[in-house]
């Protein structure tokens, strides 16, 4: 079976948690030796970052339907983000979270490729793979998508976790996981730790890649 896996568009190490999630299930398909034949779909962009794999570099998310029909995939992978409204084989969509740019009014995502119609994308897929129940319940009630099309699949966890890890932060602190974007609303957090200063003296460590939102000076309480 040949699986096409679609990363256009993904640019290498700012993909978020979609980029991270494809990237391991394609290692950790290739280590259980499966016979399943992935053909990652790549970009100019990223296409080097996916050279341990057989690769097709494509102009665009709009080539892949030709090349899943020139190529003779059986199916196709993607991201709800990037995934072709129309293709000639079974897709799987990946639905990882919805939600909608403030900045945007009632845009998801609010820009690129991303402002497809998901509703069409998700009712064209074949499979439509979501990672909770809240997730689940979210996509049925923003779009009409078929229920016996929507299987949840929780998220791995990787190996790291099972053991004690050493602590290189000054406790207390809090732990805010993310890109800085208006969305994560850190604005609120920072504003909060200010008032609960004199009960609550914790740091706050930020883990994630700068983003538009990314201050020239954070203080001296943030890491």
């Amino acid at each position: 079976m040949r699986i096409g896996i679609n990363t256009v568009d993904m640019l290498p190490g700012f993909g978020g948690g979609e980029e991270v999630f494809i990237r391991r299930v394609l290692d950790s398909i290739s280590a259980q030796n499966s016979s399943a034949e992935l053909v990652v779909l790549t970009d100019a962009l990223n296409h080097e970052s996916f050279k341990n794999f057989e690769t097709i570099q494509v102009r665009s998310v709009k080539d892949i339907a030709r090349v899943a029909a020139a190529e003779e995939l059986d199916m196709v992978f993607s991201s709800v983000r990037n995934a072709p409204s129309k293709v000639s084989v079974p897709q799987i969509v990946l639905v990882m979270e919805l939600y909608e740019s403030p900045s945007k009014g009632k845009r998801f995502w609010g820009g690129g490729s991303a402002q497809r119609n998901i509703g069409d994308v998700c009712d064209q897929a074949s499979v439509v793979l979501v990672p909770s129940e809240f997730v689940k319940k979210d996509l049925l009630n923003k779009f009409t998508v078929p229920l016996n099309k929507v299987v949840v699949a929780p998220m791995g966890v990787d190996e790291c976790f099972g053991t004690e890890q050493h602590c290189i932060v000054q406790q207390p602190y809090y732990l805010a996981v993310g890109k800085v974007s208006a969305r994560k609303n850190l604005d609120a957090l920072l504003q909060a730790m200010e008032q609960a200063e004199e009960c609550a003296e914790h740091s706050l460590v930020i883990v994630g890649q700068p983003g538009e939102d990314e201050p020239e000076n954070w203080g001296d309480r943030v890491i």
